[in-house]
C-alpha cells in the first residue's frame, strides 16, 4: 500500500493523514527510551515479554506508561496493563 492509499470504511469521516513534525517524532522516542524503556527493562527482568505502551499528552508528554505484565495476569499486554492502570 503506498502513502496516498488509505483504508477507508467511511468516506464521510475519514481522518486526515498523520504527519508528525522532526520535533515531534523526537519526542515520542524520547517517551520510549526515558519512560517505556525502563518500565520494560525491568518486566522482561520479572519474566515478562518485552512490549510496553504509554498515553502521551497533546504536547506529546508521556502521562502514563506501562509495560506487559502477564505474570500478574496473562491479558496484561501493555496496552492492556496501560488501559486498565489507567481507569483505575
Amino acid at each position: 500500500m503506498s502513502s496516498e492509499e488509505k483504508v477507508v470504511i467511511d468516506d464521510a469521516n475519514q481522518k486526515p493523514v498523520l504527519t508528525p513534525t522532526a520535533d515531534e517524532i523526537r519526542q515520542m522516542y524520547k517517551v520510549i527510551e526515558e519512560d517505556i524503556l525502563p518500565k520494560t527493562r525491568k518486566g522482561v527482568k520479572e519474566g515478562n515479554k518485552v512490549f510496553g505502551a504509554a498515553i502521551l499528552s497533546p504536547k506529546l508528554q508521556c502521562t502514563i506508561c506501562e509495560t506487559n505484565a502477564e505474570t500478574d495476569c496473562p491479558i496484561f499486554h501493555g496496552e492492556v496493563h496501560r488501559i486498565y492502570k489507567w481507569s483505575q
